[in-house]
């Protein structure tokens, strides 16, 4: 039994013997014929016999086949990418040298992949559409293109930004209030701003024809009568008084200091008296301090002082009796600046008691007047 095994053992190794030596001389060879075709050393081989002369003996192995280094066997001459010696091929060697860039690019790529790293960008060469960027492997979208410019009007590189509008002057200051006309009422004085629409009540006025309640920012009380003088009065007959109002002259008939528009005390009626003491501007722009229509001494006129269309705000103080009077007459602006003051002056042998109020005097004169005060009188 142990004989037989050692037989068939024997026969074994005959059979795989050769195939091992021709697997060994497989892997030999390539190398072999490398190293002759690097060198230049590769020569043709001729058949010879078994004393060195040449035979054309058919048994013979093809000289294409042998290899005079070494005596192995080279690869057949149909062999993709060998010459004649068995050496590389320049085709094949490009193609082989191609193939291995392509591997080295695959393999750039999986490790940029891995490293968590990325070109800038497609790769464009030889891999073609083979290459992906990391992007496109890791299923993103691909960049749109670029975003246009902004509509609307485009700024060269000699542009200049124009300045935008610049602000407007700031409004003006609100003016002050009129110097205390009508912010309350005296004690014991008479005090009407018109408000009410009314002259008739509260308190009750006497005015010829021509005087009506009109707007004028406010509501007033306006002439746009005829007659001369044309005076309304109101209250009781007095001596001694201070009358106040703001007074604004809308038209002179004329421009002498005869056209006048004012306010009025101890007028000797109602209506259209025939003496009284004025404190009034004119239709030459003086400020004037009369009796009826006099001038008394000490009593000079300011001249220059007011023009048609603007407000002034008149006082006018009477005091003393018939016998001695004294009068003083003070203008201001209507926010109670740029005071004027005439007076004051004594008249002897003046008028006796008689009634307030406001008016004009000349034909084709008119006027307004609002926040009148009177104090010293009895309504």
């Amino acid at each position: 039994m142990a004989l037989r095994f050692q037989t068939n053992c024997s026969r074994l190794a005959i059979v795989l013997l050769p195939m091992f030596l021709g697997a060994c001389v497989n892997l030999v060879k390539p190398k072999a014929v490398a190293e002759c075709a690097a060198k230049g050393n590769c020569t043709e081989q001729v058949p010879r016999d078994t004393n060195g002369a040449e035979t054309s003996d058919a048994s013979a192995p093809d000289q294409s086949q042998m290899n005079t280094s070494d005596g192995a066997f080279a690869p057949p001459t149909d062999a993709p990418g060998r010459d004649l010696a068995g050496a590389t091929t320049d085709s094949y060697a490009a193609e082989v040298a191609g193939e291995s860039g392509a591997d080295a690019a695959r393999a750039d790529v999986v490790s940029a992949s891995d490293s968590g790293t990325s070109r800038d960008g497609p790769w464009v060469g030889e891999l073609g559409d083979e290459v992906e960027t990391r992007a496109d492997s890791e299923g993103k979208a691909e960049p749109g293109p670029e975003p246009g410019p902004e509509t609307g009007r485009e700024l060269g590189p000699e542009a200049v930004l124009e300045p935008g509008p610049e602000p407007g002057p700031e409004p003006p200051p609100e003016p002050p209030a009129d110097a205390g006309v009508v912010g309350s009422c005296p004690s014991g004085g008479i005090c009407d701003d018109f408000e009410d629409g009314d002259y008739s009540t509260n308190p009750v006025w006497t005015v010829p024809g021509g005087f009506a309640v009109t707007a004028d920012g406010s509501k007033v009380l306006s002439y746009a009568g005829t007659d001369t003088p044309a005076v309304a009065l109101v209250g009781n007959k007095a001596t001694a008084l201070t009358i106040k109002a703001k007074v604004k002259a809308t038209a002179f008939g004329g421009t002498s200091n005869s056209y006048r528009v004012g306010v009025f005390a101890r007028a000797n009626s109602q209506g259209t008296p025939s003496t009284w003491y004025a404190f009034s501007i004119t239709g030459d722009g003086s400020l004037r301090l009369q009796v009826t229509d006099s001038t008394p001494s000490g009593c000079s006129a300011v001249d220059n002082v007011a023009v048609a269309g603007a407000w002034y705000i008149l006082t006018l103080t009477v005091s003393g009796t018939a016998a001695t009077t004294t009068l003083q007459g003070t203008l201001t602006d209507a926010a109670g600046g740029n005071a004027k003051t005439i007076g004051p002056c004594t008249i002897a042998n003046g008028l006796a008691a008689g009634w307030a109020g406001v008016g004009v005097r000349g034909g084709g004169t008119r006027g307004e007047w609002d926040d009148v005060q009177i104090t010293g009188i009895t309504p």
